[in-house]
């Protein structure tokens, strides 16, 4: 009961910003934070106070703008080589919770797909997404050290809806990263998961790795990170805001 309650308070009353240590806030639904080249995005920005916004100048690497794309809402969609940067953002050696809302397209793209790395998505930082290779992976959610291997949660993406991602870490220690993932507002079986010899760097790269290498295909509705591990009570809040105003599963 109390779930369904914040469920709906979340549609009509919760921010994110409520919950101290927000980092950054993408989010698709809000047209005003999306710059516009043609159809594509050049722009998303950052509804935090940090003013960490997302761009790319390069046209072939913009993710195109889908309306009415989850829910009635706008997403943005990743295909090919498309990514969004920003260089200042400071994430992956310290503590954080990230949430990501999308859905995976597994009908384009095999191999590991990043959707948000630390740095420039170089070989050997460090980054979420997913591995595609099929049989063997079939989309499971993964830490990756970029170019150099992943270690795998048990939980895998699909095509069937949008999907609730909740990321929490402590950053790296002593060259390497544990994270939880709780899938839909479930825990990982896997819980949690450490990859060892990542390194971290200045900047965040969202829907690819380094030149729109190993690139995400499919569908991201919301970012939303704090520079802290969140509390159990807080994590349930936004992840019913998102489940809420995204309509997932």
């Amino acid at each position: 009961m109390l779930n369904s309650i914040v469920g709906i308070y979340g549609v009509e009353g919760f921010s994110p910003a409520s919950i101290t240590g927000l980092k950054l806030w993408l989010d698709a639904a809000d047209s005003a934070t999306i710059t516009l080249n043609g159809s594509n995005v050049s722009q998303w920005n950052d509804k935090s106070t940090n003013a960490f916004n997302f761009d790319q100048g390069t046209a072939s690497n913009q993710p195109a703008r889908t309306l009415s794309g989850q829910n009635g809402k706008t997403v943005l969609t990743f295909s090919s080589n498309d990514f969004l940067k920003n260089t200042s953002i400071n994430w992956g050696a310290s503590a954080s919770t990230l949430f990501i809302v999308g859905k995976e397209d597994n009908t384009a793209g095999t191999g590991y797909q990043n959707f948000f790395t630390t740095g420039t998505g170089a070989t050997g930082q460090w980054g979420y997404g997913i591995a595609a290779n099929s049989p063997t992976d079939n989309n499971r959610i993964a830490i990756f050290d970029i170019g150099e291997g992943l270690e795998r949660f048990t939980n895998q993406m699909t095509n069937s809806n949008a999907d609730i991602m909740c990321f929490t870490s402590n950053g790296i220690s002593a060259g390497s990263v544990t994270a939880n993932l709780f899938f839909n507002a479930s825990a990982d079986a896997s819980n949690p998961v450490t990859r060892n010899s990542t390194t971290s760097a200045a900047g965040a790269q969202l829907g690819a790795a380094a030149s729109g290498s190993e690139a995400y295909n499919g569908t991201i509705c919301e970012v939303i990170m704090y520079d802290t591990v969140l509390s159990s009570g807080n994590r349930i809040l936004v992840q019913d805001y998102l489940k809420a105003k995204w309509a997932t599963v």
